[in-house]
């Protein structure tokens, strides 16, 4: 599994490819699932995350496989993907925000 973080400044643009609904292949009758809601993401804003910037973040963990499938749609789309050292910084916002709530939910529990 690789690990891959787009910033978005056009979020209605991104969010309507991530949140497209399955439609019917008109040649073949068949069924085509997105892809996206399969596969899972996280999608938050840059302040949610501590990120003083006017953007969203798209988080998705997927084989190479998926991304060159379907990478494209996203960039198509405003998406553009993050790397090296913003890459990693935006990562650990990411995980630490997972944790956070990871932890939250325990001492809920625990």
């Amino acid at each position: 599994m690789v690990a891959k973080i787009y910033e978005v400044a056009n979020a209605g643009a991104v969010k309507k490819v991530l949140e497209a609904e399955d439609k019917k292949d008109p040649k073949t009758g068949k069924w085509i699932a997105n892809e996206f809601k399969l596969q899972g993401y996280k999608f938050q804003d840059a302040a949610s995350l501590g990120i003083s910037k006017s953007v969203s973040y798209l988080y998705i963990s997927a084989s190479d496989e998926f991304f060159k499938k379907h990478e494209k749609i996203l960039v198509d789309a405003g998406a553009k993907a993050l790397k090296g050292k913003e890459f990693e910084e935006v990562k650990k916002k990411f995980e630490s925000a997972e944790e956070g709530a990871v932890e939250g939910m325990g001492s809920i529990f625990g």
